[in-house]
């Protein structure tokens, strides 16, 4: 019998999520280790010392499945297909904002010269009301997106559980 093991590293709050994702797709855990590592030492910067901590803290998940199990190729599509779903990236409208608040506030010292003040303002107010528009469609299109995102990994998650109990029921007939 052929056996394909797995190591991954993800942080300790993960872990059960994590354990029960991989089992989904007919992993067994091996092993489960958390690393912790606090490390100081004294560093100088001039006429200053120092002292730097650094710490590491992850847990060590060892997973192994057989490759002749039943319905192996089937889970191990699906679970490629689940790794592969791609998340949005959220845009910022950050520099709408900034931008707008340039203009706004050249606007706000030119209002002696209210020849150039007024408008300047009123360009700047428009880009922020603008930028309010550009946050709002961003987020709106993240969110759907990542929704549709989440409902195909749940929908992999749900079709990996049926034919692991697929698998189930033919050993136990």
């Amino acid at each position: 019998m052929a056996k394909e093991t797995k190591s991954i590293s993800v942080h300790p709050d993960d872990e059960q999520e994590t354990i029960d994702l991989y089992q989904t797709f007919g992993w067994e855990l091996q092993s489960s280790q958390e690393i912790f590592n606090r490390d100081s030492h004294l560093e100088r910067s001039g006429n200053n010392i120092n002292s730097i901590t650094t710490t590491t803290n992850y847990v060590k998940l060892v997973f192994s499945r057989e490759t002749t199990m039943p319905n192996y190729s089937k889970l191990s599509a699906l679970e490629n297909e689940y790794h592969d779903v791609d998340f949005p990236y959220q845009q910022s409208a950050k520099g709408w904002f900034i931008i707008s608040g340039i203009v706004a506030m050249l606007g706000i010292f030119n209002l002696g010269t209210w020849f150039f003040g007024i408008p300047i303002l009123a360009v700047g107010i428009v880009l922020l009301v603008f930028s309010f528009k550009k946050m709002k469609k961003f987020s709106d299109e993240y969110w759907s997106e990542r929704s549709a995102a989440n409902e195909k990994c749940e929908e992999i998650l749900n079709k990996a559980r049926s034919v692991k109990n697929e698998k189930v029921k033919e050993e136990t007939v």
